[in-house]
């Protein structure tokens, strides 16, 4: 999984989620509660990611710091995917 494919499955499900628009491509350092990603649809988002990464994210990093920006997001399943 590299950083570019994360951008892909986070850009896409912001389109389904209705956040963005579609031919929209948020920045990697945009923080995503400030373009209206909420706690439920943050969820929504994570389950997207482990099902199309097979990282499972442990109850434990389920803190806003590791889903800020889409960096943060490259940089927690860079970090877990061999884990």
């Amino acid at each position: 999984m590299n950083s570019e494919e994360v951008l892909k499955i986070v850009n896409n499900k912001m389109i389904d989620l209705g956040i963005i628009s579609e031919g929209e491509i948020l920045q990697p350092n945009v923080d995503l509660m400030d373009v209206g990603l909420d706690s439920v649809n943050l969820m929504s988002l994570i389950i997207e990611l482990e099902e199309q990464t097979g990282v499972i994210v442990s109850d434990s990093d389920l803190i806003l710091g590791n889903f800020s920006t889409i960096e943060a997001i490259m940089q927690y399943f860079y970090e877990n995917v061999n884990t």
